[in-house]
């Protein structure tokens, strides 16, 4: 049924709708989808995510992990979240520039939960050097990531001052091929049976791909002081794969997913942040 709503939405979305609703939709998409919101000065935290954070344009039919963290824990964020988005084009756009500009001089900590677009895409070309295509992917990301730092804490730095952001990343908790999907949806075995993986790869590739992912970012955190990883990895089962019953999709939690994971990462992120909401 919840899938069948969200099938629901998304084609509304696309339809002629009065002009109320059409109003209610921008608003959601520009403001939460987009950063582009002018009553967020004040926040301290910016986030800026894929569909871990917003499935579908600031609309909670699943709760995710901004939405949880908003409504559970009480954060208040200046965001730009949209299921689909890549870091590649939050750089290229300078998204994070707007979040930066709307947060205001009071933002200190910026919620990245991107990556997983950015690596997945075109998964055929991971035929025939699985290892190989993976590692240069996850090569590029970690450049991407550390630029993305290094330019965000620039414009802040030339806008309001202080000192630079503290950048949270988080890896993805390990997924589950297996679970009825959304069509064309990255990682499902049967996408991958199409497009060149047999099962046992299959198998394989879907626990070291989280694995790889995760180590990437702190290799990351590593070399950048001002990137702090947050590892959600084992959060709702695995390795390999995360509980069928906890998931929305082979590639998302559910609600009842999320919950662990919110309550995971708030708890990892309080070590460097404490009560500062």
């Amino acid at each position: 049924m919840q899938k069948l709503i969200i099938i629901l939405v998304l084609f509304f979305l696309n339809c002629d709708s009065p002009q109320s609703k059409a109003e209610h939709w921008n608003h959601q998409l520009l403001c939460y989808s987009l950063g582009s919101c002018n009553d967020e000065r004040g926040t301290r935290f910016g986030i800026i995510g894929d569909s871990w954070t917003d499935l579908i344009a600031g609309q909670p039919l699943i709760r995710t992990l901004r939405v949880q963290m908003e409504e559970d824990y009480g954060y208040r964020f200046t965001g730009a979240t949209m299921g689909g988005q890549r870091l590649q084009n939050v750089k290229n756009e300078g998204i994070h520039f707007q979040v930066i500009e709307n947060g205001g001089p009071d933002l200190k900590y910026m919620i990245i939960s991107l990556g997983g677009n950015d690596v997945m895409n075109n998964f055929s070309e991971f035929i025939p050097d699985i290892n190989g295509e993976l590692g240069s992917r996850l090569y590029n990301l970690e450049n991407g990531i550390i630029d993305l730092v290094n330019s965000g804490n620039s414009y802040k730095k030339n806008r309001w001052g202080g000192e630079d952001l503290v950048w949270f990343f988080h890896g993805y908790d390990y997924l589950n091929p297996d679970i009825p999907t959304l069509p064309n949806t990255f990682m499902c075995r049967l996408n991958l049976n199409l497009a060149g993986f047999t099962d046992a790869e299959v198998d394989s590739f879907h626990p070291v791909f989280i694995d790889r992912y995760n180590e990437m970012l702190h290799h990351a955190a590593a070399l950048h002081h001002s990137i702090r990883i947050i590892d959600l990895r084992g959060t709702i089962g695995g390795p390999p794969f995360s509980s069928e019953n906890l998931m929305f999709d082979c590639l998302h939690p559910d609600t009842t997913g999320f919950t662990p994971l919110t309550a995971a990462f708030v708890a990892k992120m309080q070590f460097w942040t404490g009560d500062e909401k």
